[in-house]
C-alpha cells in the first residue's frame, strides 16, 4: 500500500510539473506591456519650443540652423539600464496610425510621397549617441545635435527619437554578444520653418492599387499620397473594391472618425487595406471607390484597376508558415502525449498489481 501511495504521489507531481512547464511555454510568448518600461524619458525644452505644454520637441527653426538639444533618461531600478537610441521618420501605417520609426532608405519610396524629398530628409538633421548606460537610481542627460538641412522646406518636418532598452547576454561558448531589444519610448520632433508663413491646404492623391500579402493575411492596397507637409487628422474612410460584372464579391473598408479616425503624416503614403481574406483574386478589371473626409474637406477617388494573372497568381499562391502557431500546437500535443502516457503507465502497473 505504501508503495502504491508513493507511486500515486510521483505520478501527481510528474503531471503537475508538465502543466507548469506548459504554462511557462505559453507565458514566454506573451507580449510585455509598455508599463514595464525600466526608464523614463523627459525632453529638455529649449527657448524655441513653440508649445511648452507639448511633451515632445516642437521647435521653430531656420534652414541651416544648428542647435544642441537634450533629453534626460532616468533609471529608478536597482540595476543599470542600457538604452539604444535611433532616429526615425514619421509615416502612416496601414491602420491609419502615425509611426516614428522609418529607418531604411527604401522607405523613401515605399512609405513617402515624392514631395518628401523636396523637404529634405529629417533623419539626416538629427544625431544622437547610439547607446547610453544609466546607472542604478540615477539620471543621465543625453545630448542631441540638430543640424537643419540648408534646403528650404515648407511648413513642418516630423521625426521621432526612439529609445529602447537592451539586454546584453554574453554567451560563454561564443565571442560574439547577443543583443535583445525590449521596451521602447518615442519622443517626437516637429520642426516648424520660421521662414514659412503660408497656410497650406491638405492635398491627397491616389497612387498605385496593388495586391499585397502581409504576414498570413492578404489585401488589396489603395495607396493614398499626402502631397502636403501637414498632418491630416481624424480622417474617415469609406471604400469598396469589386470586380466588374455581376455576382462578384465586394470588399469594403469603413473607418469612422467619430471616435478617432485615421491620422496621415506629412508627405507620407497611407496604404488603405481591403481585406480579401481567403478568397482568390482572378485577373480582370476591378472598380475602386474611395471617399475620405477630414473636417470640412472631402476627397473622392474612383478608378478602374486591371489586375494581371502575374499579380493575382503571386498573391493567390502566397503562403507563409506560422512557426509560432506550429510550435505552440506541437508543444500542446507533446504535453498531452506525455500526460496520457503517464496515466496509461500508472493504470497498467496498478492493474498488474
Amino acid at each position: 500500500m505504501f508503495q502504491a501511495m508513493k507511486n500515486k504521489q510521483s505520478l501527481f507531481w510528474f503531471i503537475c510539473s508538465l502543466f507548469v512547464m506548459f504554462i511557462f511555454i505559453c507565458l514566454d510568448n506573451q507580449p510585455i506591456s509598455a508599463s514595464e518600461l525600466n526608464f523614463a524619458v523627459v525632453p529638455q525644452q529649449p527657448q524655441n519650443q513653440v508649445n511648452s505644454k507639448k511633451s515632445y520637441f516642437d521647435l521653430k527653426v531656420h534652414p541651416g540652423q544648428q542647435q544642441k538639444l537634450a533629453v534626460t533618461l532616468t533609471n529608478d531600478t536597482n540595476q543599470p539600464v542600457i538604452v539604444k537610441a535611433t532616429v526615425g521618420r514619421a509615416y502612416t501605417n496601414m491602420h491609419g496610425v502615425v509611426q516614428y520609426d522609418s529607418q531604411r532608405e527604401s522607405d523613401l519610396k515605399d512609405k513617402f510621397d515624392y514631395s518628401y524629398q523636396k523637404q529634405g530628409d529629417i533623419k539626416q538633421d538629427i544625431s544622437i549617441p547610439k547607446e547610453t548606460t544609466i546607472p542604478a537610481k540615477s539620471s543621465v542627460d543625453v545630448p542631441i545635435a540638430l543640424h537643419v538641412n540648408e534646403q528650404n522646406f515648407e511648413n513642418v518636418k516630423v521625426a521621432g527619437i526612439n529609445f529602447k532598452e537592451i539586454h546584453l547576454k554574453d554567451r560563454s561558448t561564443q565571442k560574439t554578444t547577443n543583443v535583445i531589444n525590449h521596451y521602447s519610448y518615442t519622443v517626437g520632433v516637429v520642426l516648424h520653418n520660421a521662414e514659412s508663413n503660408s497656410v497650406i491646404s491638405p492635398h491627397l492623391a491616389l497612387g498605385t492599387v496593388i495586391p499585397k500579402a502581409i504576414g498570413t493575411q492578404r489585401f488589396v492596397m489603395a495607396n493614398i499620397h499626402n502631397q502636403t507637409p501637414v498632418f491630416i487628422n481624424r480622417v474617415s474612410v469609406k471604400g469598396s473594391f469589386r470586380k466588374e460584372g455581376l455576382l462578384h464579391k465586394t470588399y469594403k473598408v469603413n473607418i469612422d472618425n467619430k471616435k478617432l479616425g485615421s491620422q496621415i503624416a506629412p508627405n507620407s503614403i497611407y496604404a488603405i487595406p481591403f481585406d480579401i481574406g481567403t478568397t482568390k483574386l482572378s485577373a480582370g478589371k476591378y472598380k475602386l471607390h474611395l471617399v475620405m473626409k477630414s473636417g470640412h474637406q472631402t476627397w473622392r477617388f474612383d478608378r478602374t484597376v486591371t489586375l494581371t494573372d502575374h499579380k493575382t497568381n503571386k498573391i493567390n499562391g502566397y503562403h507563409q508558415t506560422d512557426w509560432l502557431m506550429i510550435g505552440t500546437t506541437m508543444g500542446i500535443i507533446i504535453v498531452m502525449i506525455l500526460i496520457l502516457s503517464a496515466i496509461y503507465i500508472y493504470f497498467k502497473k496498478r492493474s498488474v498489481k
